[in-house]
């Protein structure tokens, strides 16, 4: 269940025909030249597959230039189309939605239990038209998705990275052992982590010690 708060009867009924926070919603992949005609069709498609939403994921080979006023655009028509056939989300009182650039720190007064940290580009197009606004959102947003996390002291923090889901505190509990079967130390003071999928490698940093783990 996406909810766990959810207090929604379990029925037979529902089994049979569950509303869309039972249902998955997967990655929806945005690649090449974008239009608001093709978007807004696959979204039909998703509809009618049975998912129960999806999450916009930028990937590489994406031509429309990443966070442009052209893209934002597309993405505020998939939001109204989404409204339309995903309508259970909208009313679901355990799920709100914050439009922001996620390279502002992240504000919202409410509990998380959960984060999902997909938002970056990896685009070679998207690189060359805007470098700097790449860099910001693939460093700076995840340092705020980090900062928010902590400040909420959220149960568990995914990173996605090369399309592989990651999870922060595993990673860092991995680190630690490492480091501990490495030096015989137990008592660790602070943490630092450099994930890099195309070594599969996470690189950390212990007390000023250097090591990796195998992804």
């Amino acid at each position: 269940m996406l909810y766990k708060n959810n207090k929604k009867e379990f029925s037979d009924e529902l089994f049979k025909n569950p509303t869309a926070e039972y249902r998955a919603a997967p990655f929806w992949a945005w690649n090449t030249t974008l239009s608001k005609e093709l978007l807004t069709e696959q979204i039909e498609y998703l509809k009618e597959m049975g998912f129960g939403g999806f999450h916009i994921h930028s990937r590489s080979g994406m031509s429309t230039e990443y966070l442009s006023d052209k893209f934002m655009t597309l993405v505020s028509a998939c939001v109204e189309k989404a409204k339309k056939y995903f309508g259970d989300y909208i009313n679901d009182e355990h799920l709100k939605f914050l439009n922001q650039d996620v390279c502002d720190p992240i504000k919202y007064d409410g509990d998380i239990d959960f984060i999902f940290h997909a938002a970056g580009s990896a685009s070679a197009f998207a690189i060359k038209g805007n470098p700097v606004g790449i860099i910001k959102a693939n460093t700076i947003g995840t340092i705020n998705v980090l900062e928010f996390a902590r400040e909420k002291k959220v149960e568990k923090v995914l990173v996605q990275f090369y399309g592989k889901e990651f999870d922060v505190e595993a990673l860092k509990e991995a680190a630690k052992a490492d480091y501990t079967a490495k030096t015989g130390k137990k008592t660790v003071t602070s943490v630092e982590l450099y994930i890099k999928p195309e070594d599969n490698r996470a690189y950390y940093v212990i007390d000023k010690a250097t090591g990796f783990i195998t992804l």
